[in-house]
């Protein structure tokens, strides 16, 4: 069984860059049987087309894969992708890996430049003192 929606709604625009939702599709990949999927195939049945509606800018769709595990698949205009595994996850965890996934830009996360503490005692056991206190 395969879905496919995409419709209008509101949506939250914080993670656009520029006026550009950066995500661009998102699929959801579920076994029909397997218990792992329990989660994701409730989500595709109740929470699936209330995110889509919401999320019009997305195309979220849902595919089975039988014999394996769920997982989403996050596709994103500088051609990256990110894949998340929800085994054994509710809908409502589901649906926050999807809300994650369309509000990320894509991009590897930067290491950004730390500086030295200069604060406080270079030791952990106190400054040095020269004659103990009596």
């Amino acid at each position: 069984r395969q879905v496919s929606t995409q419709s209008t709604g509101d949506f939250d625009r914080s993670a656009m860059q520029r006026g550009v939702w950066q995500c661009s599709s998102i699929t959801l990949r579920y076994c029909q049987h397997g218990g792992s999927s329990r989660g994701a195939r409730k989500f595709v049945d109740e929470l699936m087309p209330g995110f889509a509606a919401t999320n019009p800018q997305l195309a979220v769709e849902a595919t089975n894969r039988n014999g394996k595990h769920p997982f989403v698949k996050a596709s994103y205009l500088n051609g990256k992708e990110k894949n998340i595994c929800v085994k054994n996850q509710s809908p409502n965890e589901i649906k926050a890996v999807l809300q994650a996934l369309r509000n990320q830009s894509g991009r590897k996360l930067l290491a950004h430049a730390q500086h030295q503490v200069i604060s406080g005692p270079t030791s952990s056991q106190g400054h040095w003192v020269p004659t103990p206190p009596s």
